[in-house]
């Protein structure tokens, strides 16, 4: 085996996007702490295929190492939900922001609150989308890289509103 190094333009630039349980928080399972990570999407975000770097280079495979750090990627889509929530409602739309703790690293329970539906619901028009619905619950859904199908569509339950407002959905 022949190890090749790649410069960044030959490189294909690849992305791995966990796809997570629903929120425990909203089919009501037992849940103790972390992520339940269901699949593990690989998408090529730019660069030449891997198809036309292996004939470059005479290869038969591709070998794809990561490290995988699944306390940070939770946390931070959730801090992402949060701020669409806050610049949605205002802290003063917020009665009760129950993923603070998992965002800020106090408690292990982001499984709680993210997770993915297996629903598309934003368009992919945009690179990336999000929504907030405010109901009984707040919910942000976040699409990184929209417009690529294969990448999960991420739902965040940020907490309570302080005021209901019925069912209603702001994008």
């Amino acid at each position: 085996m022949e190890t090749v190094p790649l410069t960044a333009s030959e490189y294909p630039a690849l992305a791995v996007f966990p796809r997570f349980a629903l929120p425990a928080c909203l089919d009501k399972r037992a849940y103790t702490k972390g992520i339940d990570v269901v699949e593990q999407v690989l998408v090529q975000l730019g660069g030449p295929s891997i198809k036309a770097t292996l004939q470059r280079y005479g290869a038969k495979t591709v070998r794809h190492s990561e490290r995988h750090d699944f306390d940070f990627y939770p946390r931070c889509i959730l801090k992402i939900a949060y701020g669409f929530a806050v610049a949605t409602l205002g802290l003063e739309g917020i009665s009760e922001a129950a993923v603070l703790p998992a965002i800020v690293g106090q408690r292990d329970d982001s499984g709680m609150w993210l997770g993915c539906d297996g629903i598309r619901k934003l368009a992919g028009s945009s690179l990336h989308e999000h929504s907030v619905a405010v109901d009984e619950q707040i919910i942000v859904r976040i699409a990184l890289f929209s417009p690529v199908k294969d990448i999960p569509e991420y739902v965040a339950v940020i907490g309570q509103p302080k005021t209901k407002w019925g069912q209603r959905t702001i994008s």
